[in-house]
Order: C-alpha cells, then sequence, then structure tokens
C-alpha cells in the first residue's frame, strides 16, 4: 500500500498508475482492503466516459504508513480534518485545493486557500491538558 502515495484514489489510478496491471487484480487487492476495513468509498469522481468510484485511506494508521516520508505535524495538517456538520473525522488529500464531499452526511466541504494554511487543532495542541477535541 505504500506505492499509493496518497488517501484518495481510484480504481483507474491504482491500475495504471501505481500497480500497472489490470483492473480486476486492482480490484481483488481492495476488497482484501475493504473486508479488513482499511478503505471505503467516499462516492464518485468524473471519469472520462462515466463517473468512476473514489475510495480513501480509512485507517489513521495505514494512512500514516502510506504516507511515511511525511512528518507526524504535517499529516494532521494536510490530511486530518472534522466535518464541520457531523463532526466525523475525514481522512482526506486536503492539500489539493478541491472540495471534497463528507461521505457521512453529504456535506460538501470546500477548504479556501486561507482555510487550508490554517491549523486545526488537533491531540497534540491538548498534550498535558483534559481536553482532547475541540469542536467549535
Amino acid at each position: 500500500m505504500r506505492k499509493i502515495g496518497q488517501i484518495e484514489f481510484t480504481i483507474n489510478y491504482l491500475a495504471n498508475d501505481v500497480y500497472k496491471c489490470k483492473q480486476e487484480t486492482v480490484r481483488s487487492k481492495m476488497n482484501t482492503w475493504r473486508n479488513f476495513g482499511i478503505i471505503e468509498n467516499i462516492g464518485k469522481e468524473k471519469g472520462r466516459n462515466k463517473p468512476v468510484n473514489k475510495y480513501c485511506i480509512n485507517d489513521i494508521t495505514v494512512a500514516k504508513y502510506v504516507l511515511f516520508e511525511t512528518s507526524l505535524e504535517k499529516f494532521i495538517d494536510t490530511k486530518l480534518k472534522f466535518c464541520p456538520r457531523c463532526k466525523a473525522t475525514l481522512l482526506r488529500d486536503w492539500d489539493k485545493k478541491e472540495t471534497k464531499v463528507c461521505h457521512h452526511c453529504s456535506t460538501e466541504i470546500s477548504f479556501s486557500d486561507r482555510m487550508i494554511e490554517s491549523r486545526q487543532k488537533t491531540i497534540l495542541d491538548y498534550s498535558g491538558q483534559k481536553k482532547l477535541y475541540d469542536f467549535e
């Protein structure tokens, strides 16, 4: 999985750019990952002819493993956010400036340049304090 290099992906991306194999081979790998609860479907993405399923890694430890060269602080700042509506934890490629959709409540989340640069409070900010998360 380390070859993926990102949190969000499609079958086409894995087959053509990462593993360079047939889509059926990628589907069988992804079924194993899905059975272990490592990935989940987060919606559709525009394809050449028709929309294709988009997936994301939903386990934070696996996501950090895939992005092993990224520092923990940068990983938290650019890959981990909370949905402003349902407060779900969302692992996405937030550093790619595109509108995302919460797959729990279907809220569109658009981060402007300013919001991407702002740092969301994380457990690291509260070290030594009792309060762990700030969902204001």
